[in-house]
């Protein structure tokens, strides 16, 4: 069952790069979006732009708090640095919400490697700091802001976590309607995997001049009939991938002329579902359909 749209979603953070790439990505279905930032004249700035771009769209600025306060659905798109100081401005303003965290604790200088909290990820330390009060769902950590901001979504998937059911439901839809293909992948603890693996594509990205990696979950034939019908707890996706292996594409390395990926070393504890790596840009189209070794349970 398809859970019906908020009616106003504030993106805190909004003014920043993620921030205004995922307003304008709601803008587009529709979505009336309050943008929230520390300085609100930031968030009247972003506000006007993502509206001047967006014909017929309905878009604001003001503080954090009372974006967080005005909104049916919160998401927060603000760096590492920043979520500890965001979450405890809008604690109040929160509760009893669905509260989005797009946030990866990525730690500078290095942003390849990856660095998790002692909580176990970022989206569990938002947990704990907001209450039981807040439905704390995670997602979008694996998709480049460049990608949500253009309009021209990549083929490629978005993980879906969180303890409440219902939450993260409302969530899939939410990025189905623009246009994702977004999955349930579990309970909040799970985020640890999409957070980590921002720190992988990062690093993919820099080492073979990709222009936005992401994932992709391919799904066999005889459970893409399940993926369709279960009423969106897999997602409603058209044209599932037939792939239940491991692929290790071949990558052009334009500075030494080309080479294979190297080592293959990749985890066969795969039944059903596979994760392909998804190089994005004309440079790179079409090399995950070329496998430079299949590994099989």
């Amino acid at each position: 069952m398809t859970h019906p749209h908020p009616g106003l979603i504030a993106v805190l953070g909004g003014s920043g790069e993620l921030g205004g790439a995922l307003a304008r990505f709601l803008a587009r279905q529709g979505v009336e979006i309050v943008i929230g930032s520390r300085d609100p004249a930031r968030a009247v700035a972003a506000a006007s732009a993502a509206a001047a771009e967006i014909p017929g769209s309905r878009l604001r600025g003001t503080t954090l708090q009372d974006a967080a306060a005005s909104g049916e659905l919160v998401a927060l798109a603000v760096p590492y640095a920043a979520h500890a100081a965001t979450l405890d401005a809008v604690r109040s303003a929160v509760q009893g919400k669905i509260f989005l965290d797009t946030t990866v604790p990525l730690r500078t200088p290095k942003v390849m490697r990856v660095q998790l909290p002692a909580a176990g990820s970022a989206a569990v330390e938002a947990q704990q700091m907001l209450g039981d009060g807040v439905r704390v769902v995670s997602a979008l950590q694996n998709i480049a802001a460049s990608h949500l901001a253009s309009g021209t979504l990549p083929d490629c998937d978005v993980l879906v976590t969180g303890d409440n059911e219902a939450a993260r439901q409302t969530v899939v839809d939410l990025l189905q309607g623009g246009g994702l293909r977004a999955w349930h992948a579990g309970p909040l603890a799970n985020s640890a995997a999409a957070e980590a693996l921002t720190s992988v594509l990062i690093f993919m990205n820099r080492r073979y001049q990709f222009s936005g990696a992401g994932i992709r979950v391919p799904v066999p034939d005889h459970d893409a009939g399940r993926a369709r019908g279960d009423g969106g707890r897999m997602g409603v996706h058209e044209g599932l991938h037939r792939a239940p292996s491991v692929h290790i594409p071949r990558i052009p390395d334009p500075g030494r002329g080309g080479r294979r990926a190297r080592e293959g070393q990749v985890p066969a504890d795969f039944q059903h579902l596979a994760v392909r790596w998804l190089p994005v840009g004309p440079r790179h189209q079409g090399l995950h359909r070329r496998p430079r070794r299949t590994v099989r349970r």
